[in-house]
């Protein structure tokens, strides 16, 4: 299959934001923080066993002192959890000073491909508290239910149409999906920035936007780059 090369806009933005990014895979993260100060806890339920009848009703997520069972934050209304292959386990993705984390799980869903999300958090006067992604509203104080819904959806068009210059994309990546929807943290660069992945099936393009979080919590890009085709994919899969 061929693709579209990219508009002569597009080109002319890469060049004016100096673009440095390399495809980057997203990693299944380590569960205890840098510092060794906070460990995130989940276990799936499990099927009781044919022979015994002994099953588990796992542990919900949670963050929790690192070598204790004293729970900091309760995630399980932040994060799906419960049911038996319901979803892919949470990976949590950590800022190197450990002062916050993102959660990237994935939802399947029986008319598409799957919807990937991302829920922040950060340690702020020694608690942990919700923070807001680059998608959130002002308004949003408390992780939104999890999972697709109509206001969380249409991730990668949301943050194209916010943060990119209107010549930079194609008008497919504006398509509502119907196939999968992801958005996911792929790394923090430093204590206050994140790279973000955003990726539409239907269009089969995506894009990473590093962006900069101030103490009020808003986001500001730093740099973005969009990929299609094959790079999107392989991004997508993290090969």
């Amino acid at each position: 299959m061929h693709w579209k090369r990219a508009s002569a806009g597009f080109t002319l933005f890469c060049v004016s934001l100096s673009l440095t990014f390399e495809t980057i895979s997203v990693r299944a993260q380590e569960r205890i923080s840098p510092d060794k100060q906070w460990e995130y806890q989940y276990s799936p339920a499990t099927k009781g066993d044919p022979r015994t009848g002994v099953r588990s009703d796992g542990v919900p997520p949670r963050i929790v002192k690192a070598g204790t069972s004293e729970v900091v934050v309760d995630l399980s209304d932040a994060l799906p959890w419960g049911g038996l292959n319901t979803t892919q386990e949470a990976e949590p993705v950590w800022a190197p000073d450990s002062k916050r984390v993102a959660f990237n799980y994935v939802v399947p869903e029986r008319r598409s491909d799957g919807f990937g999300q991302t829920v922040l958090f950060e340690l702020r006067s020694d608690k942990w508290v919700f923070l807001r992604s680059p998608l959130d509203s002002k308004e949003l104080q408390a992780a939104p239910d999890p999972g697709p819904g109509d206001d969380n959806r249409d991730q990668l068009a949301k943050l194209a149409k916010k943060y990119l210059p209107k010549n930079s994309y194609s008008r497919a990546i504006l398509e509502s999906p119907s196939y999968g929807d992801f958005l996911q943290v792929v790394r923090w660069t430093d204590p206050d920035t994140a790279v973000f992945w955003a990726f539409s099936r239907d269009a089969k393009a995506g894009a990473l936007f590093e962006l900069k979080i101030n103490p009020q919590g808003n986001w500001k890009l730093v740099k973005a780059k969009v990929l299609s085709g094959k790079a999107a994919e392989k991004q997508q899969e993290g090969d």
